[in-house]
């Protein structure tokens, strides 16, 4: 696992969001993961999540070790301070991001993504998912070619 595969299975919710808990034990519900955040500060801005009764907005903040938060400094950056979510893949130090809620997703993340992800990073070929081209229906591939041609006309 590596936090740019982290980023993107939590950008398109590529976990099982059933029974999801914060570290604390409430339940959580994920409203809205945020949009991604390419520059300095935490990686979601406005993000949207239940927390129990409680509906929260604000920056979400992803690590794949809760001690990451620690190795990176944020416990001194103020752009840090005020966090809805502090997503884990790992919670393995409780309390380092001072009163945001954690979210550790190491159990809801299906194996077949990394497994999917590891193949593809390790692939020879220039394009890695070249080998996949046979697997696409032919309905999808006319479609799609479809409207690449009516996007060139545009």
């Amino acid at each position: 696992m590596n936090e740019a595969l982290f980023q993107f299975i939590w950008q398109y919710s590529l976990y099982q969001p059933g029974s999801l808990h914060t570290a604390s034990g409430e339940p959580l519900t994920v409203v809205y993961s945020g949009k991604l955040n390419r520059d300095a500060g935490p990686d979601f801005l406005e993000g949207k999540v239940k927390i129990g009764n409680t509906t929260l907005v604000g920056n979400i903040e992803l690590h794949i070790k809760s001690s990451d938060w620690l190795r990176h400094g944020h416990q001194n950056d103020a752009a840090y301070q005020n966090l809805a979510l502090h997503v884990v893949y790992e919670n393995d130090v409780a309390g380092v991001a001072g009163n945001a809620p954690v979210l550790e997703l190491k159990d809801h993340i299906p194996g077949h993504i990394i497994s999917h992800y590891a193949g593809l990073m390790q692939a020879t070929q220039k394009l890695p998912c070249a080998g996949q081209h046979q697997q696409v229906k032919s309905i999808t591939k006319e479609g799609w070619m479809s409207r690449l041609l009516a996007e060139r006309w545009e």
